[in-house]
């Protein structure tokens, strides 16, 4: 009588397990839609390259059908800021530019960073087009969150062909998982091996 009774304890036990896995899972497939609802994207604002004068001064347009956009301190107004447009569902927020410039011997960067871009309505950074224009190659980074606080990171390659024109060649587009809890504690408990990987792995990219 004894060995049914804990028979049956296990089987509830082993149904309530069940059930909050599958209630776990039901969960996460709901915050995933609801995240899509509202997953931004942000891009450079583009425009359309000139085919025409590309190839009657004997250059080649196989890089890309785009150039960036000047943007002005007026909507609608021409201008040398380069803009950003979020074409995602939602708004993103905490957004952080930084640019890494690569040239024929000088490698900069810069960071800046706004409180939002709206969806739908491009915004202007403070980032010339001609500082821009000063190197062969530059690599564009944008990260931000959305409403449900999650970051994504948007990568853009952009090229300058011999007209000084800033061609967009690569663009790449990811969610940033968050450091699990075993990171989070070795960071503080040992600072310095995060700054020797990092030291490392700027040394590999460079």
């Amino acid at each position: 009588m004894a060995f049914a009774h804990l028979f049956v304890q296990i089987l509830i036990f082993l149904g309530l397990v069940y059930y909050a896995r599958e209630t776990l899972k039901i969960r996460k497939v709901s915050q995933e839609q609801n995240e899509i609802t509202q997953r931004p994207c942000l891009v450079p604002l583009c425009e359309q390259r000139d085919f025409t004068s590309v190839v009657l001064s004997g250059g080649s347009y196989d890089t890309g059908e785009r150039i960036l956009a000047g943007v002005g301190s007026n909507p609608g107004s021409d201008g040398n800021n380069v803009g950003l447009r979020n074409i995602g569902n939602g708004h993103a927020f905490n957004v952080r530019y930084e640019v890494q410039h690569q040239g024929m011997t000088k490698v900069s960067r810069e960071d800046s960073y706004l409180p939002y871009v709206l969806r739908q309505e491009p915004e202007r950074i403070y980032l010339s087009l001609n500082s821009l224009r000063e190197y062969e190659d530059s690599e564009l980074t944008l990260s931000y969150e959305s409403l449900g606080r999650r970051r994504y990171e948007s990568k853009i390659r952009i090229e300058r062909d011999y007209q000084h024109q800033l061609v967009p060649t690569d663009f790449q587009f990811k969610q940033i998982t968050p450091q699990s809890w075993w990171v989070k504690i070795t960071r503080r408990v040992c600072p310095w091996l995060h700054r020797l990987e990092e030291k490392r792995s700027t040394c590999l990219k460079d």
